[in-house]
């Protein structure tokens, strides 16, 4: 995976927060489900649990609709000044090994609140995203 910002890097540990925002006091939205239409038609499906498993359930099973080889951006907010508030990391990767990787850092992937994961088919151009 290549780093597109040339700061530094962080300690993942920097990233985690002590629960998960799908249970803090100050985060408890009813679970929903919608979908949104763009102006050239494209569809969008937005959802959310209150509960991490089936977070991770959802996003692990749609996952593995997508073609052996996916793209990845991954976003983290960056807490510099600066004009742009991510730091993106992209690449190419086996959809088995990110999988296996999600399951290492589930609590990063899942509970930290400060990043996106974008998951795209590299040729259909589908495409699954984490945005908590």
């Amino acid at each position: 995976m290549r780093k597109r910002s040339s700061r530094g890097p962080k300690p993942i540990a920097d990233f985690v927060v002590p629960m998960p925002k799908a249970t803090r006091d100050d985060y408890a939205p009813r679970p929903f489900f919608y979908q949104q239409t763009n102006r050239s038609g494209g569809l969008r499906f937005v959802a959310w649990t209150g509960d991490v498993s089936q977070l991770e359930g959802i996003f692990v099973g749609l996952l593995q609709l997508l073609p052996p080889v996916v793209e990845l951006l991954l976003k983290v907010s960056n807490d510099d000044d600066g004009d742009d508030p991510w730091e993106r990391f992209h690449g190419l990767t086996r959809l088995d090994r990110l999988i296996d990787t999600l399951r290492t850092y589930r609590t990063f992937v899942y509970q930290d609140a400060r990043h996106q994961l974008c998951v795209r088919d590299p040729e259909g151009r589908d495409y699954i995203v984490i945005d908590d």
